[in-house]
């Protein structure tokens, strides 16, 4: 996923960054739930960081055990960027 987003031309990865952004933000609010902390916004920096924000919290949820249905989500991800 990684190395796609990295080839996708500009347009296209400023269409696709939201839906990123929103399953970066669903992970953190996930992990912040199940620690029992407060919900903070990620910051939305476009493209060149949606896909960094996604991979650090993909590691958070795995790592908190709340990673239930991510691999699905993030096919599904995939196919839509592609």
């Amino acid at each position: 996923m990684v190395r796609r987003w990295q080839l996708l031309p500009l347009d296209h990865a400023l269409r696709a960054s939201a839906p990123v952004h929103a399953l970066a933000q669903e992970l953190a609010d996930r992990v912040a739930d199940a620690a029992g902390r407060s919900r903070t916004d990620l910051p939305d920096l476009g493209p060149a960081t949606a896909l960094d924000q996604l991979v650090v919290t993909v590691y958070d949820a795995q790592q908190a055990g709340q990673s239930a249905h991510l691999d699905e989500r993030l096919t599904g991800l995939l196919r839509d960027i592609a």
